[in-house]
């Protein structure tokens, strides 16, 4: 993974997520749930409404807390809504970029494998 694009890294990294059941409908709703709500609000309503064991939010926290290595986001909280609420103001709006850039892979990602098995 070393000689690939932050871009490439995320597409890999949302890819072995968007094929999993039933993603596909939480997937598409996740990138205007942060834009419109802020990511800590989004990420609660993830807890809240989808569950913590949720695909789109375990991707979404795998990716932040273990995977972003460029971000300068507390890597020892144990879930990411605990990071969020850690961060300072500045470290939020790039950790907020950051799940919008992937979350949009993932959206494109997990419908494309929706749209591959409804026509297989």
């Amino acid at each position: 993974m070393a000689n690939q694009t932050l871009e490439q890294q995320r597409a890999a990294h949302a890819n072995r997520y968007a094929n999993r059941k039933g993603i596909s409908d939480n997937a598409k709703k996740a990138p205007a749930m942060v834009q419109s709500n802020g990511l800590a609000q989004a990420v609660a309503f993830f807890v809240e409404k989808w569950g913590k064991d949720d695909d789109v939010l375990g991707a979404l926290q795998d990716w932040i807390l273990k995977k972003a290595e460029h971000l300068p986001i507390d890597r020892n909280k144990t879930n990411l809504l605990d990071a969020i609420l850690a961060c300072d103001s500045s470290t939020y709006r790039a950790v907020t970029a950051e799940a919008l850039a992937y979350l949009g892979w993932l959206k494109r990602l997990a419908g494309a494998h929706e749209k591959e098995k409804s026509h297989a």
